[in-house]
């Protein structure tokens, strides 16, 4: 079996790159595997990461010249290849070419962001549909999509040491924000900088890259608020947790629509509680008191409330990590081998 995954647009250093540097180098020692991009990603050090023996195909293309590729990919599929695809445009134009011309290929979608009943409609004729939480599968079955065609596989996480750095005795709680840098977007990162100007004993370290418009009106809002010795902007890093010089209260994310956030499984991985906003699908990785706590979006002061609890609350590294396992590579892995095991003998 041939698996070539077709990729939308992607920057370069989200978390779906992690995931598919992990997919892929797992599966290349098995299949042939493949990556199609349809542009030319801004941050190529994830590609580096990739095994030697996948083919990475990477493509700069304008809208028309990206339908004719994708038309002509799917057009020339074999039948022993299975198309992963990760926009649900592309799987709805591979099931089109594969019908009109006959084709006996198989479709899988693994979308990587939240979806609703609409989107999900375009995905109906897929072999497959892999979804990587709770709400997307939701998403997939008011779409009347049957169940037997979904599979709710999460995403992989390494299980690491647990993170053994000292406390900054200067500040009585830190947090640390990992991410894209959006004020009002998606990240909604403008109520976090609102819960820290409140909390005078807080402190925030802010590893991420954005739009140059959203990084000015976060620093903007911290200067006008004369936050600078306590909110500081590290930049994107390959491994920001390599940067880390001081213990987190917690990893904290105030999305307000999520996919599945690997910032909080990596967290996890590593002993770190979580603070994060109660965006659908939350329920399948956070665990309220055991392994983090929530608050719901829009609600500031709930969320000032959460943050002072981290000043006295305890949580156990141990029973952090293990409140994950089903996430761990291993587990993971050999589920999803399944998965294809069986979508290849039909």
């Amino acid at each position: 079996m041939k698996l070539i995954i077709v990729c939308p647009p992607l920057a370069g250093n989200g978390g779906i790159e992690t995931v598919l540097v992990k997919f892929v180098n797992f599966f290349s020692k098995k299949y042939d595997v493949s990556i199609i991009l349809v542009n030319d990603p801004k941050n190529k050090v994830w590609l580096k990461q990739i095994d030697s023996h996948v083919q990475i195909n990477i493509n700069n293309f304008t809208k028309l010249q990206k339908i004719k590729f994708l038309m002509k990919l799917f057009v020339q599929g074999k039948k022993d290849d299975t198309f992963i695809i990760l926009k649900t445009s592309y799987v709805q134009l591979a099931c089109l070419i594969r019908k009109c011309f006959l084709k006996k290929y198989k479709v899988i979608s693994w979308i990587h962001f939240y979806i609703n009943k609409n989107q999900a409609t375009k995905l109906k004729n897929a072999d497959q549909n892999w979804a990587i939480s709770s709400n997307i599968k939701q998403s997939l079955l008011e779409a009347k999509i049957p169940s037997e065609k979904i599979k709710l596989i999460f995403n992989p996480v390494s299980k690491n040491n647990k993170l053994s750095l000292p406390k900054d005795d200067k500040f009585k709680i830190n947090l640390v924000y990992i991410g894209r840098i959006q004020y009002l977007g998606q990240k909604n990162l403008q109520e976090l900088l609102h819960a820290v100007k409140i909390l005078k004993n807080v402190k925030l370290d802010i590893y991420g890259s954005g739009e140059q418009e959203d990084i000015n009106l976060c620093k903007r809002f911290c200067d006008i608020n004369n936050l600078n010795d306590r909110i500081i902007w590290h930049g994107w890093f390959k491994d920001p947790w390599k940067e880390l010089k001081y213990s987190p209260s917690a990893i904290v994310l105030t999305s307000k629509i999520e996919g599945f956030p690997m910032v909080i499984l990596e967290s996890l991985s590593r002993g770190i509680p979580v603070l994060v906003s109660r965006f659908e699908g939350y329920e399948d990785i956070v665990i309220e008191n055991e392994n983090g706590m929530t608050y719901s979006v829009g609600n500031l002061q709930m969320l000032v409330s959460q943050v002072k609890k981290l000043e006295s609350k305890k949580f156990d590294a141990n029973s952090i990590q293990s409140s994950i396992e089903r996430f761990y590579d291993k587990k993971y892995y050999s589920k999803l081998d399944k998965i294809l095991n069986n979508i290849n003998q039909k």
